[in-house]
């Protein structure tokens, strides 16, 4: 826990996908307090059309200057496929303390599966998820594992212009510590991008390569961020 605790501390938001259980958030939280800042977290209920798919989603925040407004878990939405969206997203309301500036976050792990259909199926019903949550607060940042790389044109990009949002993820910058996969996304208005954005390579930097390691001590995944920047900035 002190090591993704190490690569969480760089941030001020976090969205989490695959969560097990309710425990694990708070425990990060007291690691991360520990560190010299106050820190609160928001877990959902857990949603999946299986129990093998089913999982919580998370977000940790900087509660010394930021707070949650709002919480909503989405609802479930039979994609054009025909398909029930297997884990419908969940929204998270965060603003500052001094009432500044705020925006929603939208967390979602597109479902899996050799077909690719389902996966692209879902990718397009978030449209609507954003929609929906565009109508509570204008400026939605979308976050999570997407099941699908950063130039597929007819999922990602398909969103990207259908919503009018900016992909941070780079399709030559792997999101995974193993192939060449570019599955994890931030999407976002382009008033609220500062034009930085990155994938933190831990697997590199902490374990020198050591993909075995990286995997059981962290994940297999590594996260993207985007540097914040408040609208009208």
């Amino acid at each position: 826990r002190a090591l993704i605790c190490d690569v969480l501390g760089d941030f001020d938001v976090i969205a989490i996908c695959e969560i097990n259980d309710t425990e694990i958030l708070p425990a990060l939280e007291a690691i991360l307090d520990a560190r010299g800042h106050r820190w609160e977290s928001v877990t959902s209920a857990k949603v999946g059309n299986s129990p093998a798919s089913a999982e919580h989603y998370g977000v940790l925040y900087r509660d010394d200057w930021l707070d949650v407004a709002w919480t909503r878990q989405l609802p479930e939405v039979t994609t054009e496929a025909g398909i029930p969206f297997d884990r419908e997203p969940f929204a998270v309301g965060i603003k500052t303390d001094d009432g500044g500036f705020d925006f929603a976050l939208v967390v979602v792990h597109v479902t899996w599966g050799k077909s690719a259909a389902p996966r692209i199926a879902e990718v397009k019903a978030l449209a609507g998820y954003y929609g929906e949550v565009a109508a509570i607060d204008a400026d939605v940042v979308l976050a999570g594992d997407l099941n699908r790389d950063a130039h597929d044109e007819r999922s990602v990009r398909w969103l990207a212009r259908e919503l009018g949002v900016i992909g941070t993820t780079d399709s030559a910058i792997p999101t995974s510590i193993t192939g060449d996969s570019t599955y994890d996304h931030i999407m976002l208005p382009p008033s609220l991008y500062a034009g930085a954005h990155g994938v933190v390579r831990f697997d590199d930097t902490m374990f020198g390569g050591d993909d075995a390691r990286a995997r059981t001590a962290l994940s297999d995944h590594r996260p993207v961020y985007r540097v914040h920047r408040s609208a009208g900035e």
